[in-house]
């Protein structure tokens, strides 16, 4: 009597066999065709300074991105921070002078590598956006010296909103969020901490709903703070550089140390 069992076994030994080959490549692919291979990544120098990079996504096309980095010494790792950018006219690296501006000043004393992309998708809040940041940083982690118990994700305006967006859906992917200047969406359950900063000012977006949200955050005994800045307007992006430093020294007193 023929064992009918074999072929399935066969079948399955050949399934495992490729899944195997094919992420032992280093690509990380998803359901958007979005593919980041960890083996281009590594070979991004980590010396001090800032540069414009970019990447191929497999078929999805390339990721631009600037990145910052740190002294960083032998065996040491770092905090990565995500720093997601606003909107406007689109051009080539676009979001090099949001880091250069805020961002990497914002966290310079974090001795942090800062990670600007920019947007691949239509903005920040949708499918492609988001697999394309998840895609990255699992990537970077296996190959870049980031610690993975320090991994931030900050931004401004459509970044800030992006940001709402990433904690509410993958709070488990990072240590903290710092949206600035952008609208609170999500289940706000206060798993994550949070530094919520938005100024008074502000004609877009009303700092009114960035409160609600600290109060509903704050009466479920989230750890999260808000800073409220009294004249800044939101077109006075670069002027948040010192209320972002701020948040970067709660990052390290309030749950690093």
């Amino acid at each position: 009597m023929k064992n009918k069992r074999k072929p399935i076994f066969i079948l399955f030994v050949f399934i495992i066999f490729s899944l195997i080959t094919f992420y032992g490549c280093g690509l990380l692919e998803s359901s958007t065709g979005i593919e980041i291979d960890k083996n281009t990544l590594e070979k991004v120098p980590m010396i001090k300074g800032i540069t414009n990079q970019k990447i191929q996504m497999g078929e999805a096309g390339i990721l631009l991105y600037t990145l910052s980095v740190p002294e960083i010494k032998e065996g040491e790792t770092v905090p990565f921070i995500i720093a997601l950018h606003w909107a406007g006219v689109a051009k080539v690296h676009f979001s090099e002078d949001y880091l250069r501006g805020l961002a990497e000043p914002g966290f310079r004393d974090l001795g942090a590598i800062v990670f600007a992309p920019d947007v691949p998708g239509y903005n920040w809040n949708d499918e492609f956006s988001e697999d394309a940041i998840l895609k990255f940083l699992e990537a970077a982690k296996q190959v870049w010296p980031i610690n993975p118990n320090k991994v931030v994700i900050t931004g401004y305006s459509m970044g800030g909103n992006g940001t709402w967006y990433m904690i509410d859906k993958h709070p488990n992917k990072f240590c903290a969020g710092i949206p600035m200047a952008s609208v609170p969406s999500g289940k706000l359950t206060g798993e994550l901490p949070i530094y919520i900063i938005h100024g008074k000012k502000d004609e877009l977006f009303d700092y009114k709903k960035a409160e609600s949200a600290y109060n509903i955050l704050k009466s479920k005994g989230a750890n999260v703070r808000i800073s409220l800045p009294e004249n800044l307007s939101h077109y006075q992006g670069f002027s948040y550089v010192k209320y972002l430093q701020e948040a970067s020294s709660w990052l390290q007193t309030s749950f690093w140390e």
